[in-house]
């Protein structure tokens, strides 16, 4: 996907940990993780006590263990959004931004898109992709969608000579050596103010993993919205009873943007995918005792 992108988006696939600080929270995550190893071609390692310092050095020596993923990269959002939409410019997509819309008609065969600019686009396929605004979106269409905004906030630190090796759970050290610390999820929540409280647990967890942490400033904070359905399995797909009205909403971030973009493509071309059944708008959503980003 990267390569064939105008530009670079600090692609790197460095792998990924996910750090158990006690015996017990690494047994549990070894349970998980081998139940994602019955997926064909994933892999995973486990490393526990003082192996734990030989893959990520700068930990502290309390951590009980990790699971390391080399199928795990980072790259930069910013840069993916840029890069992407001039990408897509260059193959023919046009982008109205600013343009708020109002409403949307069926018209029996395609759409109606109504803004407040008293624009009108017509078109045959719609495809709703509007992150937090999906289910605004989806009411107007007439679908019903059950997707509810999810609170996250971040820290980034100063530039840093390399910390980490590789992705460490919710550390991440960017191309240009900032770290951004995270993260919170608190659901039902769409205000954008940053929380001392939440401030102070996300930087205190960061220093007690990695104490070199305890000596760096922060640079700053902030708070955005993810869309999360109510099960926290994406929704991917044809809306039943609106022919051509397509959802994809409702996963986390931009890290899945180039498999949302090939299930969608198939769904649209060839009107099937190889997807998980999880994922179809019309499914019985459960919510789940633990809430999980996926």
């Amino acid at each position: 996907f990267a390569a064939g992108l105008d530009g670079d988006i600090e692609y790197v696939p460095s792998g990924g940990c996910h750090i158990a600080e006690t015996e017990a929270e690494m047994k549990k995550r070894v349970a998980f993780m081998e139940e994602q190893k019955k997926t064909p071609g994933f892999k995973v390692e486990y490393f526990f006590g003082k192996d734990v310092l030989e893959i990520e050095p700068a930990l502290s020596p309390h951590v009980a263990g990790l699971t390391f993923c080399p199928l795990d990269a980072m790259i930069n959002p910013f840069l993916l959004a840029w890069v992407t939409a001039r990408t897509a410019r260059r193959l023919g997509a046009v982008f109205e931004t600013g343009t708020e819309v109002t409403d949307i008609q069926s018209l029996g065969k395609g759409y109606k898109i109504l803004t407040a600019k008293q624009e009108i686009f017509e078109a045959p396929i719609v495809v709703n992709c509007a992150g937090t605004g999906a289910k605004a979106i989806g009411a107007m269409a007439g679908a019903d969608l059950q997707i509810d905004p999810m609170k996250g906030q971040l820290l980034v630190t100063e530039r840093l000579p390399r910390v980490f090796r590789h992705l460490v759970s919710t550390l991440g050290q960017t191309a240009s050596g900032n770290i951004l610390i995270g993260a919170t999820a608190h659901f039902g929540v769409d205000d954008t103010h940053v929380h001392y409280t939440d401030i102070k647990a996300m930087a205190s967890r960061a220093v007690r993993l990695v104490p070199l942490l305890g000596k760096v400033s922060l640079i700053r904070s902030w708070a955005g919205i993810r869309p999360y359905p109510a099960d926290g399995y994406p929704i991917l797909g044809q809306v039943p009873g609106l022919p051509g009205f397509y959802v994809a909403a409702g996963h986390s971030g931009f890290t899945l943007t180039p498999i949302v973009g090939k299930i969608m493509s198939e769904m649209i071309v060839a009107g099937k995918t190889s997807y998980n059944e999880h994922f179809a708008v019309d499914r019985v959503f459960r919510v789940p005792t633990e809430r999980k980003i996926h």
